[in-house]
């Protein structure tokens, strides 16, 4: 919390200080892979105080685990965004649920008490073959997870088009 009874906003705020992860929490973008980061609406990229590439900093630790690609603290509020940038066609549905699963639980006990992952996106590397009505967008949001298309946008971010009240 900061001097005000707030939340503090960013990744590195809500990772606890003994986590593994810390180390690994970089400025604004720059733990995104550039070819990821394109990925990312240029006018959206100010928004994230700082990312952390979840699936290379445990791919020693958990070498055969399902890891999600990255988590993205957003600037102005204490909102955590997890983004897998993965190829999105139905047969690849289980295969993305698993991997947010595992990071999901993996993940809390990296954070502070009452922090968590906010919203998991899943940003398409190629086409996006899954129509909005199918089976298997339905899978994904009762898994919690947003296939976003091939670019994330504003939109996107609940956090950044929720009114504040």
């Amino acid at each position: 919390m900061n001097e005000h009874g707030e939340v503090a906003s960013g990744l590195a705020a809500a990772l606890q200080e003994s986590s593994q992860l810390v180390g690994h929490v970089h400025p604004g973008l720059q733990a995104l892979e550039s070819s990821d980061r394109g990925r990312i609406v240029e006018s959206l990229r100010q928004s994230f105080q700082d990312s952390l590439y979840l699936d290379e900093a445990l791919a020693k630790s958990h070498a055969e685990a399902p890891r999600w690609d990255y988590l993205l603290g957003v600037r102005t509020s204490a909102w955590l965004v997890g983004v897998e940038v993965h190829p999105a066609s139905p047969k690849e549905v289980s295969t993305v649920i698993r991997k947010k699963q595992w990071s999901e639980e993996h993940v809390r006990a990296h954070l502070r008490p009452g922090r968590g992952v906010t919203q998991w996106l899943w940003v398409a590397s190629g086409s996006t073959p899954i129509n909005h009505m199918t089976r298997e967008r339905r899978q994904l949001s009762s898994q919690g997870i947003k296939l976003v298309g091939g670019t994330l946008c504003r939109e996107d971010i609940d956090s950044l088009t929720t009114k504040k009240k």
